[in-house]
C-alpha cells in the first residue's frame, strides 16, 4: 500500500503523574497539532479504573471521540482517533 493512501489519525497521549505534596495522582491528556502547539488537560487519577487508557478512553468517548486504536509505550499510552472536518473535537473540552 502506498504511504499517502494510509489513513490518518489524531494521536492523543496520556500519562500518569504520581502524587506531590500539593496534588494527588492525575493523568495528562495531550495531542500536539502541526504547528508544534500542545492542547493538555490533566484529570485526577481515577482508582476505579486503576489504568490511565481506560480513563482516558473513557473521558474521550464521553467526548464524542471516535477511538478507532491504542498503543501501550513505556512511558504512555496512544490513543488514535478519527475525528476530523465538521467532527472535530477538542481536548479543551473534555469533561470529568
Amino acid at each position: 500500500m502506498e504511504y499517502y493512501k494510509v489513513r490518518n489519525y489524531r494521536a492523543i497521549s496520556v500519562k500518569f503523574l504520581g502524587a506531590t505534596n500539593h496534588n494527588g495522582a492525575r493523568i495528562k491528556i495531550w495531542e500536539e497539532d502541526r504547528d508544534g502547539k500542545t492542547v493538555s488537560r490533566i484529570f485526577s487519577y481515577d482508582y476505579e479504573y486503576s489504568d490511565i487508557g481506560a480513563q482516558a478512553y473513557n473521558l474521550l468517548v464521553k467526548a464524542g471521540f471516535k477511538v478507532v486504536c491504542k498503543s501501550c509505550l513505556h512511558d504512555k499510552d496512544i490513543i488514535m482517533c478519527d475525528n476530523w472536518g465538521s467532527d472535530f473535537k477538542e481536548l479543551k473540552d473534555l469533561k470529568d
